[in-house]
C-alpha cells in the first residue's frame, strides 16, 4: 500500500496555530521489501512541505530503524 500525503489545505488560510493545544504525533512506518528508496524519496518530499507548512511545530524528526531496514519512525 502506497500512500502520498497532500499538501496541507491551511498554507493560505487565516488559521493561526499559536501552539495553545501542543499535540505530540509519532507514526511508525514499516516498508514492504524493495520499496525503501521510493519510499525514502516520498518521505524526503513530505518532510520538506511539512517544514514549511507548520509555522508552529517546535521538533520534527524523521528516523531509520537500526535494527530494522524497513522501519521509519516520524
Amino acid at each position: 500500500m502506497r500512500f502520498l500525503l497532500p499538501a496541507a489545505s491551511h498554507a493560505n488560510s487565516e488559521i493561526q496555530f499559536m501552539g495553545e493545544n501542543p499535540i505530540i504525533l509519532i507514526a511508525r512506518i514499516s516498508v514492504k521489501q524493495g520499496l525503501v528508496e521510493e519510499y525514502l524519496e516520498i518521505a524526503e518530499e513530505v518532510d520538506n512541505e511539512t517544514q514549511k507548512l507548520e509555522p508552529g511545530m517546535i521538533f520534527h524528526n524523521f528516523d531509520s530503524d537500526p535494527d530494522n531496514e524497513l522501519a521509519f519512525t516520524w
